[in-house]
């Protein structure tokens, strides 16, 4: 197949030269072969001219987005020849970024008319941010031949964003503020304006108040740059506030009558002037600024502005000055004179008058109080130091202050005693006691002991060592105020508690005692008396040992009285009876060993033994002591096992060194079984032996027992 062309006709040659076999025929020839007539000529196009038309749609500058529009391309072309009638289009200096399309890129001049104009859609899309403004650019149609034509797309600029002015929310006359602004876009140049205001002005962004009575608006305006057009913010409208202002009026002189008329002066931060006025025509007058002294006294000047349509009013600002009387003079006469000397805590009258007439001012300094107008009474308030008084007339308007009088009193300390009781008789094991002294100055009082191995001063109490007497002084040494108080003594005599000893025979029905007085203290013989309390007295000399005999079980106070008066004492004693009880609850039991008077009071002194019967007799197990409620606890013990319980009653020697240990109580025999336990039964008094010699236990004497509480 034949297909080159461009001169109309067959370019034989090559088609010779080509390896195929078959027949040749021209492009446009009929399919299927058929005659070749006359020579083959190819269509010529020829661009005559292209247009650019306008552009179709606005484009606005967008920093974030492109946009698209599009033009109408009329190219007029002739056509000449056989077949090929296309011509292609392209375009050149777009902006940067942009990218471009036709309708069809190929049009085709078609064969009538001829010449034709051939249109295309050329659209163009523009990068973001793609600057405004208007750029030419060509179309170029190619056939035969290239033509050109020019187009211009056109970016408008953008709006700007809204744009705000920030201004002041108030501002004061004289004052200034500077201005500035939110929002708008691009790089335009910011300025300010107060447009018709009465009352501001703007200087580059600094804002002024000119008028306080004036309006004021401000606007803000953003010029256009490259891509955005001018902005303008809205109206913002300030209210304008009159100015405080202050005055400044300083110190003035004191003066004398007879002074000629002087000129006062202040100033206010407004610069407005400033006006005076007296405030106590009866001592000056003002007039203007020249002030005129009228009497004796205090002068008060008022220095006042009371502003303008700027200023709000000054606060007024006063200052006083004294006027003194014209020298006509008085004296202090003292009618009655403070003493040359007082004691501390005394009081003195004085009394002074004035020639004038006018009453004299007395006041104290130093170690003294009291004040009063013609006289006072003066109260010495120290032990040490000068008591001043002070007279004074002030003066008036007639009258000179008087010349100041003064007198000086020293003072001197008071003296002081003490009261001091005599001391009650004590014995050995009281506790500490006060001795009981105050002294008239209220001042703490010390004491001293002429025999410490009798009694010893513990801070102001008195404790009790041993049996004698010692000698008890007390003093107040004084202080600032007072002098030291004259020693006051007296005699403590320490005596020793009679003791009692209860080791003698202990039968079933009877309880025999010994007693001991003790409360002779190394005085002379003395008589004492025994009141049993059981019907029977007996009486001896002090320091003998009486010996008694109860038939009966229970609880007896025993009460002895010395012929002196010496203080009463009483002693209890009694038989014990034993309760035991069982706990049978589990296998393994415990009982309760409960020692109580027969008066029902618990007894906190016994020694209590278990004894376990076995093969060879009663063995004692285990022994106790019983604590405060009168109770001892014997655990875990077995059932079906024989035991007793006896109780021990612990007393003391009248000499205070031997502990006795005598057998009080036991219980008979008794099992342990869950089902027995009424058959443990009350205690009674312990029996004696076979020869009548005091009881023993079952296998043989008490056991010998240590550390007896």
């Amino acid at each position: 197949t034949v297909q080159e062309t461009g001169n109309g006709r067959v370019n034989m040659a090559r088609a010779l030269s080509d390896a195929g076999t078959g027949f040749m025929q021209p492009v446009g020839a009929p399919d299927g072969g058929g005659p070749i007539v006359g020579p083959y000529v190819a269509a010529t196009v020829t661009i005559n001219s292209v247009s650019v038309g306008s552009q179709a749609t606005p484009i606005t500058y967008s920093p974030s987005t492109g946009a698209s529009t599009s033009f109408i391309i009329q190219v007029n072309c002739s056509r000449s020849g056989g077949a090929g009638n296309s011509f292609s289009l392209s375009v050149q200096n777009l902006p940067a970024g942009a990218t471009f399309s036709f309708s069809n890129a190929n049009p085709t001049c078609p064969n009538n008319p001829n010449p034709a104009n051939v249109s295309s859609t050329l659209t163009v899309n523009t990068a973001a941010g793609t600057s405004a403004g208007s750029t030419a650019f060509t179309v170029r149609a190619t056939a035969s031949n290239q033509v050109s034509g020019t187009g211009t797309l056109t970016i408008a600029k953008a709006a700007q964003a809204t744009l705000n002015i920030v201004a002041p929310a108030s501002l004061a006359y004289g004052s200034t503020a500077l201005l500035s602004t939110t929002g708008g876009s691009g790089s335009g140049t910011v300025t300010f304006s107060a447009g018709a205001s009465t009352g501001c002005s703007v200087a580059g962004s600094t804002f002024s108040v000119t008028d306080a009575t004036g309006t004021c608006a401000v606007t803000a305006t953003k010029a256009a740059d490259t891509n955005y057009n001018a902005a303008t913010s809205a109206s913002a409208t300030v209210p304008l506030l009159m100015a405080d202002q202050t005055i400044t009026f300083g110190p003035l002189a004191n003066k004398t009558m007879g002074d000629p008329p002087f000129t006062v002066s202040a100033s206010a931060t407004s610069s407005l002037p400033v006006t005076f006025n007296s405030l106590t025509t009866s001592f000056c007058i003002v007039s203007g600024s020249t002030v005129t002294l009228v009497a004796a006294g205090t002068c008060t000047i008022r220095a006042a502005q009371t502003g303008n349509v700027n200023y709000n009013p000054a606060d007024n600002v006063d200052q006083s000055f004294t006027i003194s009387a014209a020298s006509q003079s008085q004296t202090i006469t003292v009618t009655t004179a403070a003493p040359g000397s007082a004691t501390y805590n005394t009081t003195f009258n004085v009394a002074a008058t004035a020639s004038s007439g006018l009453g004299v001012e007395i006041t104290t300094t130093g170690v003294c109080s009291g004040s009063g107008t013609g006289s006072a009474t003066i109260t010495m308030t120290s032990g040490t130091g000068t008591c001043t008084v002070h007279y004074n007339q002030a003066g008036n308007g007639t009258y000179s202050p008087a010349p100041d009088v003064t007198s000086a009193t020293s003072v001197q300390k008071a003296n002081q005693t003490i009261t001091f009781d005599a001391l009650p008789p004590k014995n050995v094991g009281d506790a500490d006691f006060s001795p009981g002294a105050t002294a008239t100055s209220g001042l703490a009082i010390s004491y001293a002991s002429s025999n410490t191995s009798v009694a010893t001063i513990v801070g102001t109490t008195i404790h009790i060592v041993a049996a004698g007497t010692s000698t008890i002084t007390a003093s107040q040494e004084g202080n600032t105020n007072y002098n030291a108080a004259a020693l006051q003594t007296q005699e403590l005599t320490v005596g020793i508690m009679p003791l009692v000893i209860a080791h003698t025979a202990l039968s079933v029905n009877n309880f025999t005692v010994s007693f001991r007085d003790a409360s002779s203290g190394g005085k002379p013989p003395l008589q004492v008396t025994v009141n049993w309390q059981d019907g029977t007295m007996s009486t001896g000399d002090a320091g003998s040992t009486f010996t008694h005999t109860y038939v009966n079980a229970s609880r007896y106070n025993i009460i002895h009285t010395v012929s002196d008066g010496s203080p009463v004492q009483a002693y209890a004693y009694e038989f014990i009876p034993v309760t035991v009880s069982a706990d049978t609850a589990t296998k393994q039991f415990s009982i309760t060993v409960h020692v109580s008077g027969s008066d029902g009071l618990p007894i906190s002194t016994a020694t209590v033994y278990l004894k376990k019967k076995t093969a060879r007799g009663w063995k004692q197990i285990r022994y106790g002591f019983t604590d405060s409620n009168g109770n001892t606890v014997f655990r875990n013990l077995k059932e079906n096992k024989n035991y007793k319980v006896v109780v021990y009653k612990s007393t003391i020697d009248f000499d205070g060194s031997t502990a006795i240990k005598q057998p009080k109580a036991k219980t008979a025999a008794f099992t342990l079984t869950a089902d027995t336990a009424v058959n443990i039964q009350q205690g009674t008094p312990a029996a004696n032996g076979p020869s009548g010699e005091p009881w023993k236990g079952d296998d043989g004497d008490p056991p010998t027992i240590t550390n007896i509480p």
